[in-house]
């Protein structure tokens, strides 16, 4: 039924060569950004769209995995949060 159909898909090479991750979806119209992809395997440093929220007890950044999105786009969210000594969620 879905013969020459093509499934979109993207790898992550690490520069020893070396697949990092790769990813196959069914749906060539719902899917993930490259820069989604970075920052699932590098955190919030994987870009420069950071917000910082900083109080007297906790320190958040949250990252957008990209600046720009197009209809269908998925984009990825991190949140890293660091708490002072003392306190717990």
């Amino acid at each position: 039924m879905m013969y020459g159909m093509p499934w979109p898909g993207d790898y992550l090479i690490a520069p020893d060569g070396t697949v990092r991750d790769k990813l196959f979806l069914r749906d060539y119209q719902l899917r993930p950004s490259a820069s989604a992809v970075v920052l699932r395997h590098y955190g919030d440093g994987a870009g420069e769209n950071c917000v910082e929220i900083n109080t007297d007890v906790l320190h958040a950044t949250v990252t957008l995995s990209t600046d720009r999105c197009f209809p269908g786009q998925e984009l990825a969210v991190s949140l890293k949060i660091r708490l002072q000594p003392g306190w717990h969620m």
